[in-house]
């Protein structure tokens, strides 16, 4: 899992290092069939930036998967938490626990939310995902990776969060054996 989010990070870190690129002004461009050396690094860049907001989209769509089997684990959590408490069990902390894990599936949301809004826009794009305005689309590609991630990250964090927390709660109220 690590891997693959490093790996992600580092294809958007490539991608985006090709974009911030500047070119030098050419003193003699070629003026064949096939355009100057200028041309082909605009269609270069076109193409990144496609390939860049299509991969955006499906993490859009991986990461709404994800929101949904955040909540349905939420959801079955608090239905085990509510039989615990009906045995007597001391519930507190994971109830606070899920409180924060459900705060933090909101502010994942609303990461997400705005990371689809961008997207559905598609300034710089048009219907079928091709660059028409490189700058417009280089900001479209840029602020949904940052609300992609801070939502992924968000929702990271709670996730780490409840599993310390059931794993304390459940060592806690671990049945004593007695030898």
């Amino acid at each position: 899992m690590k891997f693959k989010v490093f790996s992600i990070a580092i294809v958007f870190l490539l991608a985006f290092g090709v974009l911030m690129m500047q070119t030098a002004p050419v003193a003699a461009q070629s003026s064949g069939p096939e355009g100057g050396v200028r041309d082909k690094i605009n269609q270069m860049r076109e193409g990144v930036l496609e390939r860049t907001y299509q991969r955006e989209l499906n993490w859009l769509a991986a990461q709404e998967d994800h929101l949904n089997n955040a909540r349905t684990f939420a959801s079955k959590g608090r239905e085990l938490m509510e039989k615990a408490r009906q045995k007597g069990l001391d519930v507190s902390a994971l109830e606070q626990a899920f409180n924060t894990f459900d705060s933090a599936i909101t502010a994942a949301q609303g990461h997400h939310d705005r990371a689809a809004a961008v997207l559905n826009t598609h300034a710089g794009f048009d219907n079928n995902g091709k660059a028409t305005d490189p700058q417009a689309a280089k900001q479209t590609v840029e602020q949904a990776y940052r609300a992609l991630s801070d939502a992924h990250l968000t929702l990271q964090k709670g996730v780490i969060e409840m599993r310390q927390a059931l794993r304390a709660w459940r060592d806690a109220h671990r049945p004593q054996t007695q030898p």
